[in-house]
């Protein structure tokens, strides 16, 4: 996952709103959202080549996502998986806070990454790079290959969209893919420097990527609201930055799938 945005509290009907963008090579084998058979309960994605996850949800209306973070010189030396933190924070049964203080003992073994995790609207954020967790107040965030919040021309750009942006009490998940399917190039005197270079971060720098063998390989909508409701929609994309399947689940706690659409 490259850009996160999220909304605590900004809904009255959704305390949790969550919009992501996963970047990745597209010769990288992945699944699309669904539920997982080896370990019950879990909704998201799955890398093929480790079995982990960029964004996922359980039915326990916890969720966690992930961002690597940009910057060789925080590469472990043989590094574990950053997909298995989401993982195994939705397979587990400890809160927010008890799991990064978890993660943070073994924070060593990964390159470096930000995890955001929560139940609901209580999310808590953790880096190995700065190693300090916070939860996270009120309001909108963004999150790319840098620290929560951090200015990177990406962040600003879909902040200000959703700034701007009315939400109406019937979610628009239209919308909001939409928002994240922006081809925007930043400004070159804007760009971060993360010690790669220079094409190659203008090429990173929109909120979607395409390129001939990186890209946005899918957008994620989630929403959690006050009476139990969990929204999930992902939009999955080919080398051409085309929508080629669609996913969309709306379930119940302690209930059952009201609808899925593909």
């Amino acid at each position: 996952m490259c850009l996160i945005a999220l909304g605590i509290n900004i809904s009255k009907k959704y305390p949790l709103l969550l919009l992501a963008n996963r970047d990745e090579f597209y010769r990288r084998k992945t699944t699309t959202a669904g539920f997982w058979h080896d370990i019950p309960g879990i909704w998201a994605g799955r890398d093929l080549q480790s079995g982990g996850t960029w964004l996922g949800v359980n039915e326990r209306g916890c969720w966690a996502a992930l961002t690597n973070y940009r910057d060789p010189k925080y590469f472990s030396d043989n590094p574990h998986s950053r997909g298995w933190l989401v993982r195994d924070y939705l397979a587990g049964n400890l809160s927010p806070l008890d799991y990064l203080n978890e993660v943070r003992k073994k924070s060593g073994d990964f390159h470096g990454f930000n995890l955001l995790v929560g139940q609901g609207s209580n999310c808590c954020y953790y880096s190995n790079v700065r190693d300090e967790i916070a939860e996270i107040n009120d309001g909108w965030h963004a999150l790319s290959n840098h620290f929560l919040d951090s200015p990177w021309p990406k962040s600003q750009r879909i902040l200000n969209k959703l700034q701007a942006m009315p939400l109406q009490e019937n979610l628009d998940v239209e919308a909001l893919h939409l928002c994240m399917y922006d081809h925007n190039r930043a400004e070159e005197s804007s760009l971060p420097d993360t010690g790669i270079p220079l094409e190659m971060e203008k090429m990173l720098s929109p909120i979607f990527i395409h390129s001939p063998d990186y890209g946005t390989r899918c957008s994620s909508i989630l929403a959690i609201g006050h009476n139990d409701v969990l929204i999930f929609s992902e939009k999955n994309y080919d080398q051409q930055a085309l929508a080629v399947e669609k996913t969309e689940i709306r379930y119940f706690f302690n209930k059952k799938i009201q609808k899925l659409t593909t």
